[in-house]
């Protein structure tokens, strides 16, 4: 749509409780992404039912790659735009579309991968790799909260994909990371650099089980909610989306972790919401008063379209002039 940029999805996708059904998440696709650009009043033109009857026949989605700085789980865009196209097939058409990455990083042997191999590819390499694990260890916070993001990115495309990522993903990426399959001190790494990232890392792997995308055992369940609000209790809580925005998570870990540390999980997170409503009200307030005090002539004094136009103007002409004695000079030389 006119004005906005992005499909709007991956705020809503990882609050979960924002949304049950994967037909909200479709539409709210559908609605960002389905204007027409054309000449004339066709410029952003929308009505519902135009971008849907162009995907009626869509059976493959295809997405470029050409880069090794990104893969399907590193990068959020990929299950944004690949993922929310791909779901969006499946609301309209009710066939769930193969999906493909047209791989070009070697310009000499382009291959084409399907979503679930490339997905395994990444996570084998990456994510489950001991020897990625522990360089990547040497990074510090950084490095921890890279994990994390790659965790959020999973779960995007289990939402958008159910089938590209199974519980055998999860069950490595739990036997990993809560159980340290390989002793790479794990748990210590992240105490250490970053508690935040392993609180994000579990509440995904929690919400994931909530939302029936991953058949996770008993104990799985119970041991992560331990893990999360112990966390929680030794560090206060982070409060990304996933840990302190879903009320409905929240109430699922605090049901199943033991009772102590649920009652202290609870406490935490009020202690957090009262806070963050305590500071907006101050922010609103200081702006009122700052608003009451700015002086009568401030308005004079600010920026018009036309000012920053000319200013605009003459940075341009200096690029220019500076450009033109660049070139001549390597000219001469």
């Amino acid at each position: 749509m006119n004005g906005n940029y992005g499909t709007a999805i991956m705020e809503m996708v990882e609050r979960g409780d924002r949304w049950e059904e994967d037909a909200e998440v479709a539409d709210q696709y559908l609605r960002n992404m389905g204007a027409v650009y054309d000449e004339g009043e066709l410029w952003s033109f929308y009505a519902d039912g135009i971008f849907e009857a162009a995907l009626a026949g869509t059976e493959i989605v295809v997405q470029p790659r050409e880069s090794h700085t990104w893969g399907a789980l590193s990068l959020d865009h990929v299950y944004e735009f690949m993922g929310g196209l791909s779901m969006a097939v499946r609301h309209v058409t009710g066939r769930d579309a193969d999906a493909y990455f047209n791989d070009f990083r070697n310009a000499q042997r382009p291959r084409v991968t399907d979503l679930t191999e490339t997905v395994w590819t990444e996570a084998r390499s990456t994510l489950l790799n001991p020897a990625y694990i522990g360089e990547m260890q040497a990074g510090g916070a950084s490095s921890a909260e890279h994990f994390a993001e790659t965790f959020r990115n999973t779960y995007g495309w289990n939402v958008m994909k159910p089938a590209a990522v199974d519980d055998t993903l999860w069950n490595e990426l739990y036997e990993v990371y809560v159980d340290d399959r390989h002793d790479l001190g794990v748990h210590d790494f992240f105490r250490r650099e970053n508690p935040y990232a392993l609180q994000e890392m579990t509440a995904v792997m929690l919400e994931t089980v909530r939302k029936g995308l991953w058949d996770a055992t008993a104990r799985q369940v119970a041991v992560l909610a331990e893990l999360h609000t112990r966390l929680v209790e030794e560090f206060e809580a982070g409060c990304s989306g996933f840990v302190c925005d879903n009320a409905a998570l929240a109430s699922f870990i605090a049901e199943q972790a033991p009772a102590d540390l649920a009652a202290a999980y609870r406490s935490e997170l009020q202690r957090n919401l009262t806070t963050s409503v305590e500071l907006t009200e101050a922010s609103v307030v200081l702006a009122e008063q700052e608003a009451e005090t700015q002086p009568a002539d401030a308005a004079a004094n600010r920026p018009t379209p036309l000012r920053l136009a000319r200013l605009g103007a003459i940075v341009v002409a200096g690029l220019f002039v500076l450009a033109l004695f660049v070139l001549r000079r390597r000219r001469t030389t």
